[in-house]
């Protein structure tokens, strides 16, 4: 008797090894396939969704701060201070989440839903005649007024006496920023 209890027990035993290295290759290969099927925008929806802060360089810069919405081609972040930037999607080089989140598994097989768009939340802020710091793909900065989106460009009047007009392709654009509330 002693030895069937004794050979059950090894059984037993052996089974649970057995099940908790098969979970753990399930797990792996999950992990594995969501991996595979990430991308950019659907890793920025996962981030969004826990309302994650991030750190976003561009070729000349460093953005930092609470991702607040993604579009097909944006990211729109918030500082503390309540400041915003639109992030163009194709000028993002690295993507950081800040240590808080670091440990969180983004597996980003989504794609982002609605329309938004850096040139239609570009186009609402010339309503506005809004001023923005544009930051251009080669690092260069354009400050000034928002006066009007065409289908690829955008108009600035930059700031000084006399100001003058010009226009920006919007595929040079990396990142436009905001003011926070005065």
């Amino acid at each position: 008797m002693d030895g069937l209890l004794s050979s059950l027990t090894r059984w037993a035993g052996d089974q649970r090894a057995t099940e908790a290295a098969s979970s753990r290759a399930r797990e792996r290969w999950l992990r594995q396939q969501a991996g595979e099927a990430a991308t950019l925008g659907g890793i920025l929806v996962d981030l969004v969704e826990h309302r994650a802060e991030v750190v976003i360089g561009t070729q000349g810069r460093t953005h930092r701060g609470h991702l607040r919405g993604v579009g097909r081609d944006v990211a729109v972040l918030e500082t503390a201070s309540g400041a915003v930037t639109l992030v163009a999607m194709d000028a993002i080089r690295t993507l950081q989440v800040a240590p808080v989140d670091a440990g969180q598994d983004w597996s980003g097989s989504r794609a982002p839903a609605g329309k938004l768009s850096l040139a239609g939340l570009l186009d609402a802020l010339a309503a506005d005649q809004s001023t923005v710091r544009l930051e251009l793909g080669d690092g260069t900065m354009v400050t000034g007024s928002l006066r009007g989106v065409g289908a690829d460009v955008v108009t600035i009047l930059t700031e000084g006496r006399p100001g003058r007009t010009i226009h920006v392709p919007l595929r040079a654009i990396a990142s436009c920023g905001l003011p926070g509330p005065a």
